[in-house]
């Protein structure tokens, strides 16, 4: 069964228009919530670790703890992960998978 949310690609959409990445992602995905630089997406909150409840960033195949350098000129594609299709990275994908791929 396929959860994926949402992708998105840059052909022919402007996205520099955005101030930041995280309004690019509030704004181009639904059910994706942005707070404080967190990415919570729509049925989060199912992790083990206690207290947290964020999806997992991966920039370029590595994951990361923060997103806010990427300016949305540079964004290649955003991926929004949830589901079986956030399996391949692990425990650590249980509240879904932020993959961005930049320029």
């Amino acid at each position: 069964m396929n959860y994926a949310v949402a992708n998105l690609e840059v052909e022919n959409n402007d996205y520099c228009k955005y101030t930041d990445i995280f309004r690019l992602i509030e704004a181009e995905f639904g059910g994706v919530q942005v707070s404080n630089g967190q990415i919570t997406i729509r049925g989060g909150k199912t992790s083990f670790t206690p207290g947290a409840s964020y999806a997992l960033l991966v920039v370029d195949g590595q994951p990361t703890q923060n997103i806010d350098w990427i300016r949305p000129c540079n964004m290649k594609s955003i991926n929004i992960l949830k589901g079986s299709d956030a399996t391949i990275y692990g425990t650590r994908a249980g509240n879904g998978v932020v993959v961005i791929s930049t320029k």
